[in-house]
């Protein structure tokens, strides 16, 4: 299991949209559907999402192995932008 959340102004409205995955390849077809929503002309497939290696532990939402998850773009150089968090050490709600 992994969970994401997206980027948001807040950790409140971040969380509120957090979702559980059974796989990575889940997640990153969810990722570009929610990105298709916001902008129907959107380009990215989920060869274009990427999971950064740097794990930290967000003790405020109490998960042990959170890590950037981006967006990867080759233009004339290749750009990343951090689009939200994932985890797969993290406490479940239930």
């Amino acid at each position: 299991m992994i969970i994401f959340r997206p980027q948001k102004g807040s950790l409140a409205d971040s969380m509120a949209e957090a979702k559980e995955f059974n796989t990575v390849e889940m997640m990153k077809d969810h990722i570009v559907a929610m990105m298709a929503n916001k902008d129907p002309e959107s380009l990215i497939t989920a060869d274009h999402i990427v999971i950064e290696d740097l794990a930290i532990n967000d003790s405020r939402v109490e998960w042990e192995d959170s890590r950037n998850v981006c967006v990867k773009i080759m233009l004339d150089k290749c750009y990343k932008s951090c689009i939200g968090m994932c985890a797969t050490k993290y406490r479940k709600n239930n």
